[in-house]
Parts: structure tokens; sequence; C-alpha cells
């Protein structure tokens, strides 16, 4: 499979220095483990291309790929009483399916192609594949990286988005029952971070939650 420049420079930028840390430092092409990664991760990706209007992901779809889409347009959103409302659209290269892929979680969300879409795709088993095969350190970074672009980036963005209109369809007085995708709770995300960044921790530990320090000491390091 042949990769174009201007891709290969995309999916770089993702996974580039600016992207994956080590300690004091990040990582570059100078660096065999970081090259081999990227080597393994071009040898993986598949081309595809979706047309304007085709569903990518539905809301509670166990998601089998991540995609690189290089070229076109992302609209995302949920759906309400049967009804599709998309609020986020990512113009040039975005991601899809990251998070839901590496955390093997069910998505919460609609992603659907709002243009002739092409890029290219790697599948949930080979993508896992390398996360245990790469070096440790590019693996839990990339891992924790992943993490903090979902609930920073993209998840509090578009739930915030979905409780208002959640809000205008009680205010209407022709609905009287909402069908809707209950968003996880906040709980379920601080069990995904406080595991990603502390090994030690167990999902529904409280203790975790009601120590200031520790909760400083992993916010901190979601930070870098």
């Amino acid at each position: 499979m042949i990769i174009e420049k201007k891709e290969k420079d995309s999916l770089t930028s993702i996974f580039a220095s600016n992207t994956i840390r080590r300690v004091n430092c990040f990582f570059t092409w100078n660096d065999p483990e970081y090259r081999l990664f990227m080597q393994y991760l071009f040898l993986a990706l598949e081309p595809i291309r979706y047309k304007k209007g085709t569903r990518i992901i539905k809301e509670l779809e166990e998601v089998g790929v991540i995609n690189f889409i290089s070229d076109g347009e992302i609209h995302v959103g949920f759906e309400i009483n049967k009804q599709e409302i998309y609020t986020m659209r990512f113009k040039k290269f975005s991601i899809n399916g990251a998070f839901d892929v590496t955390y093997k979680q069910r998505s919460q969300f609609l992603f659907k192609a709002g243009s002739n879409c092409k890029g290219f795709f790697i599948r949930k088993q080979a993508w896992h594949n390398l996360l245990d095969e790469s070096e440790s350190q590019i693996s839990k970074n990339l891992k924790q990286k992943i993490l903090i672009d979902y609930l920073w980036n993209f998840r509090s963005k578009i739930v915030s988005q979905k409780n208002k209109v959640i809000g205008q369809y009680k205010g209407r007085s022709d609905f009287q029952n909402l069908l809707v995708v209950d968003s996880r709770e906040e709980t379920f995300c601080f069990d995904i971070m406080y595991k990603t960044f502390d090994p030690d921790y167990s999902p529904g530990d409280t203790i975790i939650l009601n120590e200031p320090d520790k909760l400083d000491q992993v916010e901190k390091e979601a930070g870098k």
C-alpha cells in the first residue's frame, strides 16, 4: 500500500514528538522504538472511503476500527427520539474510534461522513497487537494521550451540547417522553482515567477519589 506524503505527514503528526512524551522529553524519529512503532503502524493501515451521508459509527455500536480521515468532513452527534442530531464537525484530518477501540468500549455517539471522505483505518486486533508489542513507554503514553483527548477535548463538549438539546426537549409541551442513550456517568470516566494513570487502581475504588494528593498527581500527569 502506498501512502502519499501529505497523508503520511498527517498521520505522523498524531504520533510525533508533540504527542508522545517520554521522561523529560519527547520521542522522535531518532528513537529506534518509536521508529519501529511507526513502521508497524503504516504496515497495518488499510485504505478506506466513505460516501457523503454514510453512518460510520452508531450509538452503542462495538467499534472495530480506528479511522484516520485524511480528506473530508466528519459530523458527530447523538440521537434523541430516533432523530439524529449532529453538533460537531471535524474537517481535514480527523480520527474516530480511537478511544472506543483502545479501551474496548461501545460508542456513545454517532459519526457520519459529512462529505465524501477518504483515509486509512487500522483494525481493532491489529491496533492492540501494535500497542502490546510496542515499547512500554510509547504504549502507555499513547493510551494516556487518547484518553485525555477524548475526555477533555471531545466528550465534555458533545455531552454539554447533548444536555442542552435534552433541556430544550424537556421544555416543550408536545414531548412527554425522551428516547435517548444516556451518557456514561462521570464516575465511569474517573474509573478509566485512574486505571490508565494508576495501575493499582480498581474500578469503583472510592479511596482514590478521596485522596486529593493522588488526584492532583493524576491530573498533573494528564496535563503533561
